[in-house]
């Protein structure tokens, strides 16, 4: 208990909280160390890049939608009793709900609300047992706890994230989430920290694209695995860099990267003789994978084709933010594990035409979020413990905060 306990006085004196979140069984990431001599964007692109930032397409109000939230004094849920029979109610008729009634839905899951759902969940050993048995440390870094979930007929998952401030070295490394596709819709709440979410809608491809993207490949294949990996990564750096007002133009991203351990725009261009054009189509080209369980049953990576991303829509979501998101969308998040992190997600049933998988561009493996091991009761008690704490000294820091707020003057 003395490293909770260190964390949890961490976190009371801490601020502007950034986290990542990840997908059900289909999400990897990677980190930027931000420990070193930073430079522009300019060095990546080139002060005349060939590149142009495409803008990106509206989406409409039921494919993402954010609000805030609302206060909410009474008639929300008090206990994982109460929990299930809200949702199972707003899942009973079997229709996919609209962005307004899923704000309805989850501006109920108030910070007195899951405060008292955790603790009388504390108080129940065969509740924390049930619990335990589908929650799990994600490879992001994050305890995902399945708190309460439907019957196989509605089979949707009310879970609780929870992301604790990192140890030094890792604290100084951004994570990025390798985009993805989830199977079905969800809906968030966020009760502590930020973080940018980047949406994406997607295309197939072209038999040209296909073939410009596969002519590329079969270059780099020809390279030693470590400059494989150096190109990639690259595009990585090129892609991102033509985002506008991204969290990756922040310093503390820039400075995640280290010169000659990237390619530039124009190094990548001569290496591969390859056209403005024929960048802008490779850097949208993305290889679908899927999970798959092998003999073993430890699960690994399937490519299942090419698509073409657009241009990402980026959405800042804070303490405090509702927002609604639908399975067809690709999206990733971008943190900064430095301080605590809250979400409580809701992810509808399944939608049984779709299909959850990742977005890379060359990849092979074992998918390690799938195999991760579950936690145990023990650990889950810790963590909602921890979580208790947070949660409580918070309303107590904001109720001393309004006690001291001078009334605002009335305008005549």
């Amino acid at each position: 208990m003395k490293l909770f306990n260190s964390i949890l006085i961490a976190l009371l004196v801490t601020t502007a909280p950034v986290i990542a979140t990840a997908d059900e069984g289909a999400d990897t990431f990677f980190l930027l160390d931000v420990n070193r001599e930073c430079f522009s964007t300019e060095h990546i692109l080139g002060s005349d890049s060939a590149l142009k930032y495409q803008a990106p397409k509206t989406l409409n109000n039921f494919d993402m939608a954010v609000f805030k939230s609302q206060p909410l004094r009474s008639g929300y849920p008090k206990n994982r009793q109460e929990l299930k029979k809200l949702v199972d109610d707003f899942y009973a008729n079997g229709k996919r709900p609209k962005s307004d009634e899923y704000f309805n839905l989850m501006n109920q899951f108030t910070p007195d609300a899951i405060i008292a759902i955790v603790e009388s969940t504390l108080k129940d050993e065969d509740a924390l047992k049930e619990i335990a048995k589908d929650s799990y440390r994600h490879v992001t870094d994050f305890t995902k706890i399945v708190l309460v979930q439907g019957d196989k007929s509605n089979n949707y998952k009310v879970r609780l994230h929870l992301w604790w401030p990192q140890k030094d070295s890792v604290a100084k490394k951004l994570a990025v989430e390798d985009k993805h596709v989830h199977k079905w819709d969800f809906s968030s709440r966020m009760f502590a920290g930020k973080f940018e979410n980047q949406i994406f809608t997607t295309r197939n491809a072209s038999e040209k694209e296909k073939q410009i993207h596969d002519n590329f490949i079969t270059q780099v294949e020809k390279l030693p695995k470590d400059e494989q990996k150096k190109v990639f990564e690259s595009l990585n750096m090129i892609e991102m860099a033509l985002y506008k007002k991204s969290m990756f133009h922040n310093k503390q991203y820039l400075c995640s990267l280290k010169q000659e351990e990237y390619y530039t725009l124009k190094d990548l261009m001569k290496k591969f003789n390859l056209t403005k054009d024929e960048v802008q189509i490779i850097l949208s080209a993305y290889q679908r994978y899927i999970t798959e369980p092998n003999v073993t049953g430890e699960y690994h990576l399937k490519k299942i084709g090419l698509e073409m991303l657009n241009p990402p829509i980026l959405y800042n979501i804070a303490d405090g933010t509702i927002y609604v998101e639908r399975y067809q969308l690709a999206h990733r998040l971008i943190s900064n594990p430095n301080d605590i992190t809250v979400t409580m997600v809701v992810t509808a049933p399944p939608i049984k035409e779709a299909d959850p998988y990742l977005l890379m561009r060359e990849e092979t493996g074992e998918d390690i979020t799938k195999n991760a091991p579950k936690l145990s009761v023990e650990d889950l008690r810790k963590e909602l413990t921890m979580f208790l704490e947070y949660m409580k000294a918070k309303q107590r820091k904001q109720d001393e905060t309004k006690k001291t707020e001078k009334p605002k003057e009335l305008v005549h």
